[in-house]
């Protein structure tokens, strides 16, 4: 896997860790409920991000 730039401001002492795909699958199928609620929230900032790009873009695009 390329390596990844993270950029963040943390109000207090943080971490930031990487797993496999197939880890994380594995994981999921060990938990089940903590694996979905991963997901909705990777979902939810997914959709997020998309709603700030697109209003960009429509603000770059306006008449």
């Amino acid at each position: 896997m390329a390596p990844r730039l993270l950029r963040g401001l943390a109000d207090v002492s943080a971490a930031a860790h990487e797993i496999s795909l197939p880890d994380f699958e594995r994981f999921r199928t060990q938990h089940p409920r903590v694996g979905e609620w991963t997901m909705r929230n990777l979902a939810r900032l997914l959709a997020d991000r998309l709603i700030v790009a697109d209003t960009r873009v429509d603000l770059l695009t306006a008449n």
